[in-house]
């Protein structure tokens, strides 16, 4: 049998640092915001421990960089410190999140998932020094918790004076921990119950779902089916007889980090579940179920399978920056492999 060694490179193209010109540019620093938020009010979370595991960015309204107004007549310029060091969005709004989240008497661990904590990860689709709007998505031991939307606004009269509008941001990330923290299913998922009362749940709709299998079964007279085509397992026939590697069907997805990215987790093992959709040469990788990096129906890669190999066209988790992938010889794994810090597993089931 034609053996079938395939490597493929994963390339991200990273988008520029263009941006919107504003009649007014505010300097805001990370180092400078000092959280005003009242730690009192959220005493009950006081010690509790969670991962902030990532800030995802799908607003559409601010840069690599900056945020606006609504009517993009003030600019915020990031900072990291006043040595002028530009910081970008994401890391922004994380490193201060995190800085009230810890005056509110909450741990907060800056590496990957954890086993025994809840994980947040929050997604912000819009954002001005009048409104924010995100969702945070919370799960525990690959346990999905819960995900919902939450809008932080501030209405305050009109000025263009540019200490207080640097003070005003700073006021705005406490509204919204002050926010996050308020919420009750957020509060919810520091209850050790939450997670077995989740999986009694779905244990108890996995039953009565069986149940009215087997009722409908029991009245089915069973359908005739013909005989399988015998084939190839992972080999597929194109029109013009050519035959390529078929990477169709259901695969379960491993995701280590080692070395350079273990962040003191070397080893951290995180399984996934992945369908891959193929029409021809063209295949789409795509995110099965909820997991701690993607939500399911998350595109994740699509690529085109080639003469002798197959190459990803579009890799959408940014971080997969350059891997090499191996097919094995039963063409049920495929091992990705960065190199340096992360490995990717995928075995057909």
């Amino acid at each position: 049998m034609r053996k079938l060694l395939c490597c493929f490179l994963i390339v991200v193209f990273l988008a520029g640092c263009g941006g919107h010109l504003a009649d007014h540019t505010i300097n805001v620093y990370h180092e400078s915001y000092y959280p005003g938020l009242d730690a009192s009010r959220h005493a009950a979370l006081k010690g509790k421990m969670f991962s902030f595991y990532s800030i995802e960015i799908e607003a559409e309204n601010v840069t690599n960089f900056t945020f606006y107004s609504p009517n993009h007549k003030i600019g915020y310029a990031l900072y990291y410190t006043r040595d002028k060091l530009r910081q970008p969005v994401a890391s922004y709004f994380w490193y201060t999140l995190a800085k009230s989240f810890r005056h509110a008497g909450l741990f907060v661990m800056e590496q990957g998932p954890m086993n025994s904590v809840p994980i947040l990860v929050l997604t912000f689709t819009s954002i001005t020094d009048s409104e924010a709007v995100f969702r945070i998505k919370m799960t525990k031991d690959n346990v999905f918790l819960f995900e919902k939307k939450i809008i932080v606004t501030q209405i305050l009269p009109v000025t263009e004076d540019y200490a207080e509008l640097e003070r005003r941001s700073y006021q705005f990330l406490d509204l919204m921990a002050d926010h996050i923290l308020s919420d009750e299913d957020f509060i919810k998922a520091f209850d050790p119950e939450t997670v077995p009362k989740i999986l009694e749940a779905q244990a108890q709709l996995r039953q009565i779902q069986e149940k009215q299998r087997r009722q409908m079964s029991s009245v089915r007279t069973p359908a005739y089916q013909a005989p399988p085509i015998p084939v190839t397992p992972g080999i597929m026939k194109l029109p013009d007889g050519e035959e390529i590697l078929d990477l169709s069907g259901t695969w379960d997805l491993e995701f280590v980090n080692y070395g350079t990215g273990s962040h003191g987790f070397a080893g951290l093992l995180l399984p996934a579940e992945v369908m891959i959709k193929q029409n021809e040469r063209i295949f789409e990788i795509i995110m099965k179920r909820d997991s701690s990096y993607a939500n399911r129906g998350t595109l994740m890669m699509r690529g085109k399978i080639l003469q002798g190999d197959f190459r990803i066209t579009d890799a959408v988790r940014t971080n997969w920056m350059k891997m090499k992938c191996q097919v094995d010889e039963s063409r049920n794994k495929i091992i990705c492999d960065d190199g340096s810090s992360q490995r990717l597993t995928y075995t057909r089931r």
